[in-house]
C-alpha cells in the first residue's frame, strides 16, 4: 500500500507505525490514543 497514511486515521497510523514508516510524533499519538485511551492518560498527564 503506497503512500503516507492521512494524518487523523487511527488505523492507517497504526499500520504505517507497525510496518516501521517514518511518522510525525502527532500521528503517532494520534494512533496511541485510539489504540488505548488510558495508556495516553497516564503518558500525558
Amino acid at each position: 500500500m503506497p503512500g503516507i497514511p492521512v494524518s487523523g486515521d487511527p488505523v492507517t497510523v497504526l499500520d504505517a507505525e507497525r510496518r516501521g514508516q517514518p511518522l510525525g510524533r502527532g500521528n503517532v499519538e494520534v494512533g496511541m490514543r485510539a489504540r488505548n485511551p488510558v495508556l495516553t492518560f497516564g503518558r500525558f498527564a
